[in-house]
């Protein structure tokens, strides 16, 4: 995935002062993908299998606190309505 990282010297002026031969072209980085990541020391000893047990029980813990919370949300926009 490309994504758009600045230069952190780039000085932005006002789109008056800008000319075409002024405007530096776009660099895209290419972002790390989540599995090439390192793990955190107190997961890194674990095996594929038990990484993955331990991915479901995440999603399972975030699906149970944050779909009641978006359905409340989205329930009291049709009433607002």
């Amino acid at each position: 995935m490309d994504v758009y990282r600045p230069e952190p010297d780039t000085v932005i002026t006002s789109s008056m002062e800008t000319t075409k031969n002024e405007v530096e072209t776009r660099e895209f980085v290419e972002e790390t993908a989540p599995e090439h990541l390192p793990l955190p020391d107190s997961i890194a000893h674990l095996s594929e299998a038990s990484l993955r047990q331990l991915e479901k029980k995440l999603v399972k813990r975030l699906n149970i606190f944050l779909l009641p919370v978006v359905a409340l949300l989205f329930l009291l926009n049709i009433l607002d309505r």
